[in-house]
């Protein structure tokens, strides 16, 4: 039995034909029929484990039609020797072929016991290491089981992948940091039970014209008017928001249109481009902090005033260069209030920063793919004068571009995106207004960021990450006396009050195997980048800026496809097939060494 299973399973490894036709005929379910038999249990399942290594239009059907039965009775049988191992190994080489499947991802068996059984593996002192990477495969398996979302009700779970963050191993800490986006930190609170639920707000639009808008520093909490003292009065969130507002009015009375819309469009363009919010009816959204523009409403006169002016403007026979970026500017303004597509302003701004390349508002596309808009980000900040909400924008979009790609970055590549997303998130918390809407979430990236990099160095103690999650609380203090025109800050403060409890108990809980841990990565003697590379911020950058084209180069990147064919071409060729003599394609090299086959 062992032979035949051997040789058939050697065949669906070896061809792409073969396996499609032996796995048609129900191979697979046969193998999960003698997982349920004693005598054939282990074979079986190294031969399901086998399977699962390979790639075939065959593999993620037969794998979710019979991965609830295999699960179920292997876990009958835990006392039997390598079973959970040989369990695991299938599990974790299976979420390569579904990831790469056409199917949506999610649980199609009950993730949840898997997670449980592994846990209580690796809270013995004999487990192994191969069963603790497979097991961290299946514990991240994103795409393929969904297993952050599905199992962030255990708590073991929940601090084993927390306590982590302060292993040896870089790229182990790198591999927790991509998933906890994907674990529930926000609606449980856990400082008093698990499986409390915090109930979530309803969606709201707040004006911002109304926010702060009688509101003075004297008004505000004792410590909240000594951030405002430390940081510069003058310099406030709030205060920008007052003195632009005021400049707005100011242009009705210093001008008229209908006399003088030249200097009024000047004018126009002037507190446009010194002011962040200047204009009546711009909206947020509670919930994803998204400036929209009502243009039924309190927008509809501005949006036709800007529309009039840099028409005049470009209209004159000879306009100076200084009138046509005042004309770029209202028009961009026109866009956005008139609620235009991205493709639109994008194509705008490109053509924009073509003609006024020392603009710094034309690099802010905070819709750009994550490599184009960090690029932008850092060669915008190069520009001479910037307003200061404008060199805080771009610094936000450049971490925040930075965050948005490191989940898709090998740990080998990862390295310099998360220094520069602590640089740039240092900054903010150092130089940024201490009531700015976004600033909670650059201090949480900032946290994330520190810990992941400094590893087992780190700490919620550390004097840098106490300083972030008291600002964080000062950021709470100023949206609670906006209003709370966003609910942001509350999830930020509850995520890392959460995550510090958990890291906490996760250092108690996982001590024996975070040891262990330790241990295997001495072992392998890898390199660790955040020791080897020197100066990793300084390299990154001067390649960033050596690529040439820059707008040719984004364009590009936005049309490219998010996923590349599996198999190129020139991969593959027409070989006969030594069990059947008949053609087959297969690989000319294996896609894992390498090495020709």
């Amino acid at each position: 039995m062992g032979g035949i299973i051997a040789i058939y399973t050697k065949m669906c490894m070896e061809d792409f034909g073969l396996q499609t036709k032996i796995l048609g005929q129900g191979y697979y379910d046969h193998l999960v029929t003698l997982v349920e038999d004693d005598d054939t249990r282990h074979v079986a399942l190294r031969a399901l484990n086998s399977i699962a290594l390979t790639t075939g239009k065959q593999i993620p059907p037969s794998f979710r039609r019979g991965a609830p039965r295999v699960l179920e009775h292997a876990l009958k049988h835990l006392d039997e020797p390598d079973t959970l191992t040989i369990l695991t190994g299938m599990f974790a080489h299976a979420t390569e072929t579904l990831r790469a499947s056409s199917r949506g991802s999610g649980p199609f068996f009950d993730v949840a016991k898997l997670v449980r059984a592994l846990l209580a593996e690796l809270k013995k002192p004999q487990e192994n290491a191969y069963l603790f990477d497979h097991a961290m495969v299946c514990f991240t398996a994103t795409n393929a089981y969904d297993t952050m979302h599905a199992c962030d009700h255990i708590a073991s779970y929940v601090t084993l992948m927390i306590a982590l963050l302060r292993c040896k191993d870089f790229h182990r800490r790198c591999q927790v940091l991509y998933s906890l986006d994907e674990i529930d930190l926000i609606a449980r609170d856990l400082s008093q039970s698990f499986t409390t639920i915090v109930a979530q707000e309803p969606k709201r639009m707040t004006d911002i014209a109304t926010i702060a808008l009688d509101l003075k520093v004297e008004d505000l909490p004792e410590s909240l008017q000594k951030a405002a003292d430390k940081h510069g009065r003058d310099k406030l969130f709030m205060t920008q928001l007052q003195r632009g507002q005021a400049a707005y009015a100011a242009l009705f009375v210093q001008y008229d249109p209908e006399v003088d819309l030249l200097a009024m469009a000047r004018a126009f363009a002037r507190v446009l481009y010194e002011y962040e919010y200047p204009v009546p009816g711009s909206k947020i959204c509670n919930h994803t902090a998204r400036v929209t523009f009502d243009r039924k409403g309190g927008a509809r006169h501005w949006i036709k005033l800007a529309e009039r002016c840099f028409k005049a403007l470009r209209a004159q026979d000879a306009p100076s260069h200084a009138d046509l970026l005042h004309a770029d500017i209202l028009e961009l303004m026109v866009l956005q209030g008139k609620g235009k597509s991205d493709e639109e302003v994008y194509d705008f701004t490109q053509a924009a920063r073509t003609r006024h390349p020392q603009c710094p508002l034309f690099y802010h596309v905070h819709y750009a793919e994550t490599d184009a808009a960090i690029r932008l980000a850092k060669k915008g900040l190069k520009c001479p004068d910037i307003p200061a909400w404008i060199r805080l924008k771009l610094t936000i979009l450049a971490a925040s571009a930075a965050d948005r790609k490191i989940p898709y970055l090998s740990p080998d590549d990862v390295y310099p995106w998360l220094v520069s997303a602590r640089a740039d998130a240092k900054w903010i918390m150092d130089e940024g207004p201490p009531d700015d809407f976004q600033r909670c979430w650059a201090l949480e990236t900032y946290i994330l960021m520190h810990l992941t990099i400094e590893g087992p160095s780190a700490s919620f103690k550390a004097p840098s990450v106490q300083r972030a999650i008291k600002e964080l609380e000062i950021n709470a203090g100023f949206m609670k006396a906006f209003g709370e025109p966003i609910v942001y800050y509350r999830w930020s403060v509850r995520r890392m009050r959460n995550l510090a409890l958990m890291y906490r108990r996760g250092q108690e809980e996982w001590a024996a195997l975070l040891s262990r841990v330790d241990e295997w990565y001495l072992e392998e003697e890898r390199d660790d980048p955040c020791k080897s590379e020197r100066d990793p911020l300084v390299k990154w950058m001067s390649k960033l800026e050596s690529w040439d084209n820059l707008d040719a180069e984004v364009h590009e990147e936005r049309k490219r496809p998010a996923q590349q064919p599996r198999f190129l071409p020139s991969t593959l060729r027409l070989m006969t097939c030594s069990w059947c003599s008949r053609p087959s394609v297969i690989l000319k090299q294996c896609s894992a060494c390498g090495q020709e086959r």
